[in-house]
């Protein structure tokens, strides 16, 4: 991971969903995201970056049982406190992993991804230890929208690498066909309706990409 203070953030990261402009971003990413859902069998996942357990809880409400992972011990603590049931929760630095090779039925990422220091290493080694017929799931971030196009003047974000829709479809392609949604349109900070909005342009403007891609056998 990238050198960042998730000490701090850990404290304010839940209150960002308790906003209500951060209520409406989390309904309209969890939309995008429950549609690939759908397609994955329920079990057991790996949950690269699980933070203080906020996707955790979905993820577990939504019939699959967690092992979180995440470098931050102050967003581990947060995430264990919850008491999320089938979620077990592990201070681990993705990179240095000691997974067995196809050992991981399912891979979820939720707006992590960014914050490796090695994204090359990190995709490799997702796909290394997923096994074949897995779902690799991920939220990530794209640089070319409106929050992208800012991040260098926030302070949680200005360390991180957000992906445009096309080098995140080329990396994801290894793995199998992918599936990408885009969602969340800002325009001067505001959440726009996306209903009706041209494709090409959520490509470009929309703030999250929900993916999903099945490992080819």
């Amino acid at each position: 991971m990238k050198k960042f203070d998730f000490s701090k953030e850990a404290e304010q990261y839940d209150n960002y969903y308790s906003s209500p402009f951060g209520m409406e971003v989390d309904r309209v990413e969890k939309a995008a995201i429950s549609q690939l859902m759908l397609e994955i069998p329920k079990g057991e996942i790996l949950e690269i970056g699980c933070g203080t357990g906020h996707w955790t809880q979905f993820f577990v409400e939504h019939g699959f049982s967690v092992h979180g992972i995440d470098l931050s011990s102050a967003m581990l603590q947060k995430a264990i406190n919850k008491s999320i049931p089938q979620a077990k929760f592990e201070q681990m630095d993705f990179l240095n992993n000691t997974f067995k090779d196809a050992s991981q039925k399912h891979v979820f990422a939720m707006t992590s991804l960014e914050f490796t220091e090695n994204q090359d290493r990190l995709f490799e080694e997702i796909y290394r230890i997923l096994e074949p017929g897995g779902y690799f799931l991920a939220g990530c971030l794209n640089s070319e929208s409106e929050m992208g196009q800012q991040k260098d003047a926030s302070e949680t974000f200005a360390a991180a690498d957000f992906f445009t829709w096309e080098n995140l479809n080329k990396r994801l392609s290894r793995f199998g066909e992918p599936k990408i949604i885009p969602a969340v349109l800002l325009k001067n900070g505001r959440i726009i309706d996306e209903q009706n909005q041209d494709k090409e342009q959520m490509k470009k403007e929309a703030c999250f990409f929900a993916t999903l891609v099945r490992k080819t056998l």
